[in-house]
């Protein structure tokens, strides 16, 4: 019983282990929405919107009330709108910036957060579709066919089905053991041999009780002839078996 159940463990185990190697690493990463991202508003203190020829952004911002400094990711520069930006809008004018719901704890820390859109009362510099597209292609890449999909499934109904049939092929094995066994005819040449070799067995043990049998009847035919040998003579000097004389 024991033997049986660290086996179904150890099976366990085993499933969980090919499952982990099969499942993708991203399969549980969800693409971030706009219902994900929440708004930050206040006075603009400043903002610093470099780049150069190498291709390396540095756009951030920074707003009355927060500590944090907002970032426009460069992979979000090609949909910022920068000129228009930096001519509209100066220190003290109000800005809101859409940011995640996850970053929000960063807001009263020193920290840097991600801004997927950046918008005034009156006009859009970052729209946060562009964004969010961009950010779900790079994180979340293209999903796999829906036949790829399938493979851990598949894979995982593989190694139960084996482990089942491995385990009827056991217990019918088992069966077939434990059945008792026909009993086998003389015309069998196996059942000869075997009835040959049980009938010697028996005569060579029988072969010294039969000895010690004759013996014994050899020794108590010499004691009573022995015995009828034996005359008693009594005091009158005549044995008792013969008649007095005349």
């Amino acid at each position: 019983m024991k033997t049986r159940r660290r086996l179904l463990i150890l099976t366990g185990l085993a499933l969980l282990l090919v499952l982990a190697a099969f499942v993708p690493r991203g399969i549980f990463r969800r693409n971030l929405t706009v219902g994900d991202l929440v708004v930050a508003k206040s006075p603009i203190i400043s903002y610093s919107l470099l780049d150069d020829n190498k291709g390396t952004y540095q756009y951030v911002i920074r707003l009355t009330g927060y500590q944090a400094t907002f970032q426009i990711a460069p992979e979000f520069a090609p949909y910022f709108a920068k000129n228009r930006f930096q001519s509209d809008l100066k220190a003290g004018d109000s800005l809101s910036v859409w940011i995640p719901v996850a970053s929000t704890g960063k807001l009263i820390s020193n920290g840097t957060i991600p801004v997927f859109a950046v918008r005034t009362a009156s006009d859009t510099y970052l729209d946060e579709h562009s964004t969010l597209d961009a950010y779900n292609h790079k994180n979340n890449p293209k999903p796999a066919s829906a036949w790829t999909s399938w493979v851990p499934f598949i894979a995982a109904a593989s190694i139960i089905l084996l482990i089942c049939l491995a385990y009827a092929i056991w217990r019918i094995a088992r069966a077939i053991s434990a059945r008792p066994r026909k009993p086998k005819t003389l015309s069998d040449p196996e059942a000869l041999y075997e009835s040959s070799q049980r009938l010697r067995k028996v005569l060579t043990n029988g072969a010294p009780e039969q000895k010690s049998l004759a013996a014994a009847d050899a020794k108590l035919l010499t004691m009573g002839e022995s015995e009828q040998e034996v005359i008693v003579i009594d005091e009158s000097g005549e044995s008792p078996g013969k008649p007095p004389h005349g």
